[in-house]
């Protein structure tokens, strides 16, 4: 089986273009001349020798572009790359690699590769292409501790095959690709607390968070969405609500257990939904009635008033008293 880079990373020749017949020659030069002046710009642009191996896997269907022809995607076997030129090199303003979780991942990979003969998936390695720097450099701009292990594994193990999948953006700058970066950066993480075990626990908790948002305007605030430089996502000071400490208070709680896996329809969400409201609105109510020290360390008299103006005392709960055992 031919490999996606094993081909086109070694020797590459040009076709040859047949010889014109003579009647055909004014035409064929006119059309070649026409060729070559809107291939320049293109080749100008794109020196990178990287862009012309990516190209050529497009060709042999071994790798996707974009309508653009900006990105690239595909699959590729890590000890192809490492008999080439190629390197993976991490963009100067990306985090340092630590090197005790290469470690780790290391040995990771060799216990899975000594129990199944495979390793574990790598997921998807993002890099850039600078289309004038004629160097074989990709730049790693999410996935640089993997490709450090790939490295490793490949220099301890180069016999086995070792699988990953890569997206390549080519871009005219290295400006440009700090732009890049700093926009990947800024995707949003995933809050896990919005994880839920079935499509149909999700259905019931957004159908309960929809009426609470409406039962309890005042209660609740925006989302502070973190993004990957290095700020975390923080949550309103009690007593205030937010949609995962909602997700969050439905699964701790464990009134969420009932929805079937096959419930996922609308109209069955829904009536779920009215059942929870009803415990919840009980709930806050039995929280209403506590004192401060009921409710959890730290609650203050101003977070209780601001509850009640709110009517709401769901998000009044401290740390110590999630356990919700008391739940009607």
């Amino acid at each position: 089986q031919v490999t996606l880079f094993s081909s086109i990373l070694r020797t590459a020749s040009c076709p040859k273009r047949p010889a014109p017949m003579a009647s055909d020659t004014r035409h064929v030069r006119a059309r070649l001349a026409a060729e070559a002046a809107q291939q320049a710009p293109q080749a100008a642009a794109a020196a990178s020798p990287l862009v012309q191996l990516m190209e050529q896997a497009v060709v042999a269907g071994k790798v996707v572009k974009d309508s653009f022809g900006e990105v690239y995607t595909g699959f590729a076997n890590y000890q192809d790359l490492a008999v080439s030129q190629c390197a993976f090199v991490p963009m100067n303003s990306n985090r340092a690699i630590n090197r005790e979780v290469v470690r780790q991942r290391v040995a990771e990979n060799i216990e899975a590769f000594e129990q199944s003969g495979r390793y574990l998936e790598f997921g998807q390695i993002n890099l850039i292409v600078v289309a004038p720097d004629q160097s074989h450099d990709f730049l790693v701009m999410d996935g640089q501790h993997r490709c450090e292990t790939m490295q490793q594994l490949s220099t301890r193990f180069p016999s086995r095959e070792l699988w990953f999948q890569f997206r390549a953006k080519v871009v005219q700058s290295e400006a440009s690709a700090f732009e890049e970066l700093q926009h990947f950066q800024r995707a949003f993480p995933s809050d896990p607390r919005s994880f839920f075990r079935s499509r149909a626990e999700a259905r019931v908790a957004t159908a309960v968070l929809i009426r609470l948002k409406e039962h309890y305007l005042g209660a609740f605030k925006d989302m502070m969405l973190s993004d990957r430089m290095g700020r975390r996502t923080v949550d309103p000071a009690r007593p205030y609500l937010n949609d995962s400490l909602v997700f969050w208070l439905l699964k701790d709680a464990g009134i969420l257990m009932g929805a079937d896996d096959a419930e996922v329809a609308d109209a069955v969400a829904e009536t779920n939904a009215t059942t929870i409201l009803a415990r919840l609105e009980a709930m806050n109510n039995v929280m209403e009635s506590l004192t401060g020290e009921a409710l959890g360390k730290g609650v203050t008299a101003k977070m209780l008033a601001t509850a009640g103006r709110a009517s709401c005392f769901l998000g009044a709960w401290g740390a110590g008293a999630r356990a919700w055992g008391f739940f009607p």
